[in-house]
């Protein structure tokens, strides 16, 4: 009797791929923090690596956030032309 394991090449054995971001878990954060986390990038000069590495989330993480975070600004009932702009300055 031996102790060799053998396996039948005939049979397979389906081990299904787990890419690595559906292996990370997704923390919550407080929008609070991600305001803070995007306050380093857009007020304080920042790059995003060097702010997620700060605060210890990824870069791409911090990329979306000011995105979503940051108002938008709203058109103004300005009707200036460019011509106008330019003379005006």
């Amino acid at each position: 009797m031996t102790d060799e394991l053998r396996i039948d090449e005939s049979q397979s054995i389906h081990v299904p791929f787990m890419s690595k971001k559906s292996r990370q878990v997704q923390r919550p954060f407080p929008d609070g923090f991600k305001q803070d986390a995007a306050d380093l990038v857009v007020m304080q000069g920042y790059s995003f690596t060097a702010a997620a590495e700060a605060v210890t989330v990824s870069s791409r993480s911090l990329r979306e956030w000011p995105e979503k975070l940051v108002p938008q600004p709203k058109p103004s009932n300005d009707d200036a032309s460019v011509s106008e702009l330019q003379r005006l300055s």
